[in-house]
């Protein structure tokens, strides 16, 4: 894997990542969604719009990254997402890191090693 492909990988890892987080900051406004006004109001608040450009750009930078990569190569290494997405979720939004997670995501960066060389 060059290191052209590898880098458009990761910046995909990347994008993904903060789209989630993006997103799950984003279902904190959809609590009330009774009426018409907070069903908009949520519906436009910063947090949504920006998970859902980073959806955009990933989806861009997937074509982008298929285009260079092999997808039996390329798939695999979007794997890192389950990594990088419950660690963000820790140091940005405070949810837990289990042992479990932990063991997953090593086990997972252990695949995506082999899947890179």
């Amino acid at each position: 894997m060059s290191i052209a492909q590898l880098l458009s990988v990761l910046a995909c890892v990347v994008v993904n990542t903060f789209g989630q987080v993006l997103l799950k900051l984003a279902s904190k406004e959809f609590v009330d969604v009774s009426s018409l006004m907070s069903l908009i109001k949520a519906a436009f608040n910063i947090y949504l719009v920006g998970g859902i450009l980073m959806y955009v750009i990933g989806m861009a930078l997937w074509i982008w990254t298929l285009r260079i990569t092999p997808l039996n190569m390329a798939y695999p290494l979007i794997g890192l997402c389950f990594i990088t997405v419950p660690l963000m979720s820790c140091f940005v939004l405070g949810e837990p890191l289990s042992k479990n997670i932990v063991l997953g995501s090593v086990l997972i960066v252990s695949g995506a090693f082999f899947v890179a060389h």
